[in-house]
C-alpha cells in the first residue's frame, strides 16, 4: 500500500474504487467494507484507494472540547488498513472548512484529484455536511455525474451488538476486553514510554514499567489485565494494572506492566502492550503483604490465560 497525500491530482492508469472514512481501530465492520473495496477494484482491472484524516473529526469540530479517545494512532491505523490488501491511502487534512463542504463540493474536489468510477460507502456512512440533504439525494440517483455512489448493505455484529467504532470504546471502558477484541479482529493495543516510577513492585518482588501513553489513546478501565508485552522485537507475556494504586493512597493514575520472567533495564523505552483478557478490578488492601499475595494470585491467573497464547 502506498500512502499519499492530495496536493494535485493521483495518476493512476484507470480510474479508481474509492472509499472514505476515518476508520478509527478497523474492526471487522470497517474489515469486511475494505474487502469487498479491494474486491470490486479487482473485478474492475483498477486500483482501490482509501480517503482518511489526519486527525479525527470530532477533535476538531468540539474545539478541543470532546472527551473522545481514539483506538488507534495514525500509524497503528495505517498499518492495519495496509493489511487488508488496498492500494493507496490518501491522507487528507481535516479542517472546519472541509467538514462544511456540500457533498457535490465535496465530490467535485475527489473528481478533480482522484477521478473515481465508483465511490463505496459502509452502510450508515456519509460525506459533506451533516444538515445537507443533499447526500441522500445523491445517494438514491446513485450517481453523481459519471460517479457511482453506492453503499454496501453489509452491518456485522458481535454479540449481536452492531460492531462501531463507539462499541469498542464502550467495552473498552467497561473492561470487556474480549468483546472489544472481537469486534476488532485482533487485541486492543496501546504503547507506552517507560517512566520513572515508585519502584514499589520491586519491593513487593513485582517489578513494573510504569507507562506513558499518549494523551488521545483510549485507555480500559482500571483493573488488571492479562497482557503481550512486546519491547525491542520480543514479545513476553505479562500483567498490566491500571489504577490509582488506592493502597498506597495514591491519586494519579498510573499504568504499570509487570512481564514475566523479565529483568532488563528499559527505562525511557517503549512497550507495546496487547489486552488479552479482564482479570479483577482494582482493590484497596489493608496492607503491601495482602497486595502481594494477590498480586501473586493474579500472576497464576494470567498465566492460565496466556498459556495457549
Amino acid at each position: 500500500m502506498e500512502i499519499v497525500t492530495l496536493n494535485g491530482q493521483l495518476e493512476l492508469e484507470d480510474r479508481p474504487v474509492v472509499t472514505v472514512g476515518m476508520f478509527d481501530g478497523v474492526h471487522i465492520g470497517h474489515r469486511k467494507l475494505l474487502s469487498e473495496l479491494v474486491r470490486r477494484a479487482k473485478e474492475n482491472a483498477c486500483k482501490s484507494v482509501v480517503m482518511t484524516f489526519d486527525r479525527h473529526p470530532q477533535h476538531v469540530l468540539a474545539n478541543g472540547k470532546t472527551d473522545l479517545k481514539i483506538l488507534q494512532n495514525n500509524a497503528e491505523r495505517f498499518d492495519k488498513i495496509a493489511s487488508t490488501g488496498v492500494d493507496y491511502l490518501c491522507v487528507l487534512h481535516f479542517t472546519d472548512g472541509f467538514a462544511n463542504l456540500l457533498p457535490s463540493e465535496f465530490l467535485d474536489r475527489m473528481k478533480k484529484s482522484l477521478d473515481p468510477q465508483l465511490v463505496l460507502l459502509g452502510y450508515d456512512n456519509r460525506f459533506g455536511r451533516k444538515d445537507s440533504l443533499e447526500f441522500d439525494e445523491i445517494l438514491a440517483a446513485g450517481h453523481y455525474g459519471d460517479i457511482l455512489v453506492q453503499r454496501t448493505d453489509t452491518c456485522v455484529f458481535c454479540n449481536s451488538i452492531e460492531v462501531s467504532s463507539t462499541q469498542i470504546r464502550k467495552a473498552l471502558e467497561r473492561g470487556d476486553v474480549n468483546l472489544a477484541n472481537r469486534m476488532l479482529g485482533s487485541n486492543y493495543v496501546f504503547s507506552g514510554r517507560v517512566v520513572e516510577g515508585n519502584r514499589i513492585g520491586r519491593q513487593l518482588d513485582f517489578p513494573t514499567a510504569n507507562l506513558k501513553v499518549e494523551e488521545l489513546k483510549l485507555i480500559p478501565a482500571k483493573g488488571v489485565y492479562a497482557v503481550m508485552a512486546s519491547v525491542d522485537g520480543r514479545t513476553m507475556k505479562g500483567m498490566l494494572s491500571i489504577g490509582t494504586r488506592p493502597t498506597l493512597g495514591l491519586e494519579d493514575l498510573s499504568i504499570e506492566v509487570n512481564i514475566f520472567d523479565f529483568s532488563q533495564w528499559i527505562y525511557d523505552k517503549t512497550v507495546s502492550v496487547e489486552f488479552v483478557e479482564y482479570i479483577r478490578s482494582e482493590k484497596k488492601f489493608g496492607s503491601l503483604e495482602e497486595l502481594r499475595q494477590q498480586l501473586c494470585r493474579d500472576r497464576d491467573e494470567a498465566k492460565r490465560i496466556l498459556a495457549c497464547v
